[in-house]
C-alpha cells in the first residue's frame, strides 16, 4: 500500500483519534495500524493535497500563522448557506487534535 499517498481512519471514531497520515507515519507504525484494522472497521482515503496559507490570529497580539484550511459548505436547495471552516497548523485539520475554526462572511451584492 502506498502510505505517501492514503489515510487510515477508524470507521467510527471522531477527534482524529486513530487516524494515521502514510506520509507522516513511519513504516513500523503504519504496519502496526494496518494489522489492528484489519479485525476493526476502518476506511482508507486518498490524501488530498493541501497548501498552507497565511492568516491572521488573535491574542494578545495580531500575527501572520502559516495554517492549512478546510473548507466545508452547507448546501440547502443547491445554494452555499455557510461553511464548516477549519485550521491547523498539522496536515490533520481537526479541532480535537488542536485545530481551530474560524467564521465565513458571506457578502452578496
Amino acid at each position: 500500500m502506498n502510505t505517501e499517498k492514503n489515510v487510515l481512519k477508524p470507521n467510527d471514531d471522531y477527534g482524529g483519534r486513530g487516524v494515521f497520515l502514510g506520509w507522516e507515519t513511519s513504516a513500523e507504525v503504519w504496519e502496526l495500524a494496518l494489522q489492528n484494522a484489519i479485525d476493526n472497521p476502518y476506511v482508507v482515503q486518498e490524501k488530498v493535497v493541501g497548501e498552507k496559507i497565511n492568516m491572521p490570529a488573535y491574542s494578545d497580539r495580531v500575527s501572520l500563522d502559516e495554517l492549512y484550511v478546510d473548507f466545508d459548505p452547507f448546501l440547502f436547495q443547491n445554494e452555499v448557506e455557510g461553511a464548516l471552516i477549519r485550521l491547523s497548523a498539522s496536515a490533520l485539520l481537526n479541532v480535537t487534535s488542536g485545530g481551530g475554526q474560524t467564521a465565513l462572511l458571506v457578502l452578496e451584492d
